[in-house]
């Protein structure tokens, strides 16, 4: 998995930075889900950035969301950086969220699914909760976006951030990688369905980043070579919605892959309806220490710092 391109990457590059004007959002409204911390940040920051019109930040926290917006805007940035509160492992908010949305005639172009529910298991209720958190849920932000203003005749993007933990073997944290296994591998069959015209969907492994939820970790210490730059899924997060990457709909992709070897690979990608998707297709298999190793080999930046 860490060589599916010839290069490794563990910070930014051109290809895929906001400031690219290939990668110009000039007219869309982003809505990401999980964005006051972390990845859903980095990515938030990335789209407006790149000019985005609307950038719409969502999680259960507004304290959290109030300074992730003020973080943003303090960049200059020229489009509009707002929040609407939103506990998405509750289905109930979800069906006012959206129903705020059309109210208020947001029209989301692209949906960055972000928020998820991690941890260890050890009962059946547990696992239960995982999948009703990272599955159940989620179909439903899904489901919502696929019926939102359908006369608008615009195309959606949506963008389900992921992880290699659903191929990573072993993985201590089996409810977590099962469950997130589910819902990309519900997204590889439904690209088959639904056109990319219609509403682009990508899986997105975001690399290796040093969140809070890392922190909490013992196993998992902050000197590790493991550690990506968060620009790194920012902004392969923002690359993903360009035309550019209209092919990768219905895939699987790391963030750590080069964007230009994956357009490099476009015609055997296309060529190959199982090729990057959820499946036993073949490929080696995966190991965070195989993943250590090549870490080592390509280390990321020291600083780590988004602003």
């Amino acid at each position: 998995m860490t060589d599916v391109t010839p290069i490794f990457r563990r910070t930014t590059y051109p290809t895929i930075s906001p400031s690219n004007p290939s990668n110009d959002q000039s007219g869309r409204t982003v809505l990401v889900i999980g964005a006051s911390e972390g990845i859903g940040f980095s990515i938030a920051l990335a789209y407006a950035q790149a000019n985005a019109s609307k950038v719409i930040l969502s999680s259960r926290s507004q304290p959290k969301l109030d300074d992730a917006v003020a973080q943003i805007r303090s960049k200059g940035v020229q489009g509009e950086v707002t929040s609407i509160p939103l506990d998405s492992g509750d289905i109930g908010q979800i069906e006012t969220f959206w129903k705020r949305l059309e109210q208020e005639n947001i029209t989301v172009d692209v949906l960055i699914l972000n928020a998820a529910k991690t941890g260890t298991t050890t009962t059946a209720a547990e696992v239960i909760e995982f999948f009703h958190f990272n599955v159940s849920t989620k179909l439903h932000m899904l489901e919502h976006f696929q019926n939102h203003h359908k006369d608008a005749k615009r195309s959606k993007i949506l963008i389900d951030v992921s992880s290699a933990a659903l191929h990573a073997y072993p993985y201590p944290m089996t409810a977590y990688s099962s469950s997130k296994a589910a819902f990309s591998n519900h997204l590889c069959h439904l690209a088959d369905e639904v056109p990319e015209e219609e509403m682009r969907l990508v899986s997105m492994h975001p690399g290796a980043v040093y969140t809070s939820a890392a922190r909490g970790s013992s196993e998992y210490k902050e000197d590790l070579p493991l550690w990506d730059h968060p620009s790194l899924a920012g902004h392969m997060g923002l690359w993903l919605s360009t035309p550019a990457a209209a092919f990768l709909h219905g895939r699987f992709v790391w963030a750590n892959w080069d964007a230009d070897g994956l357009v490099d690979m476009k015609e055997k990608i296309l060529a190959d309806a199982g090729l990057l998707k959820i499946g036993v297709t073949g490929v080696n298999s995966f190991s965070v220490s195989s993943l250590m190793e090549k870490c080592a080999e390509s280390p990321a930046p020291k600083d780590r710092s988004l602003i």
